[in-house]
């Protein structure tokens, strides 16, 4: 994970890695995914942020696996 600051003082710009593993009732084959993540972090009062962008970058640009649902 990276964080660097931003132009304000009150948000930072935050980088990581996803890798999702994933697999079929009793497939033994597993399939993956990865990517970047980059959000952008508000603070929004004592103690508490916000993500107030985010964005994902994936390493494929055709997923091969019908029906994946899921939120990042």
């Amino acid at each position: 994970m990276l964080v660097r600051e931003t132009a304000r003082d009150d948000e930072f710009a935050v980088t990581s890695y996803i890798l999702i593993k994933r697999s079929r009732y009793d497939d033994p084959v597993y399939r993956e995914i990865s990517g970047e993540r980059r959000d952008l972090l508000r603070r929004s009062g004592e103690g508490k942020w916000q993500i107030a962008r985010r964005e994902i970058i994936l390493d494929q640009t055709v997923i091969g696996m019908s029906n994946l649902a899921i939120f990042l």
